[in-house]
């Protein structure tokens, strides 16, 4: 434990805050063209009042510091890009998507089995199970697409977005 203690060594910057740094690793930062250069902390209120801001307003390759410019690191060294993947809150997206498509699974097998008991030879409904054209084209008194045909496009949508 003392020799990771030594290699480690703290430094304090001038706004007082304690850094740590690995004394044993090299200096990262790529030998790379164009690479912004490493500038101290500028004050807003001096850069505001620096002579050639207009010029510098005009040069899309000097970024106002802080995420633009970060931005710009990332894009001209991917190696330093870095984005949470919030991956515990897209597995719980998708458990949410499969209980309401399961949900779904249920009332469209409801009203399949609904339709088809409820209606005559003569009746569309009747016809679902075998013609999806009659389920895609029947509509309710309102116009609307009918109940199973709705849940069908609910259900596809759903379906879309949880196999993206």
């Amino acid at each position: 434990m003392t020799s990771s203690r030594s290699s480690i060594r703290s430094s304090r910057s001038s706004d007082g805050s304690k850094t740590l740094s690995n004394s044993n690793s090299n200096n990262s930062t790529p030998n790379v063209p164009n690479f912004p250069k490493q500038e101290p902390s500028v004050n807003e209120d001096d850069f505001q009042c620096h002579e050639d801001i207009s010029n510098l307003e005009n040069d899309l390759d000097q970024p106002v510091p802080g995420w633009p410019k970060l931005a710009l690191l990332m894009a001209q060294t991917p190696d330093f890009a870095s984005f949470a993947r919030f991956r515990d809150l897209n597995i719980k997206s998708l458990l949410y998507y499969q209980a309401e498509l399961r949900s779904l699974k249920i009332e469209l097998h409801k009203l399949e089995w609904r339709d088809y008991r409820l209606s005559g030879k003569k009746d569309e409904r009747h016809h679902y199970r075998q013609r999806a054209d009659f389920l895609a084209e029947s509509q309710d008194d309102a116009g609307n697409p009918g109940p199973q045909w709705a849940l069908v496009l609910r259900m596809r949508s759903l379906l879309k977005e949880y196999s993206k």
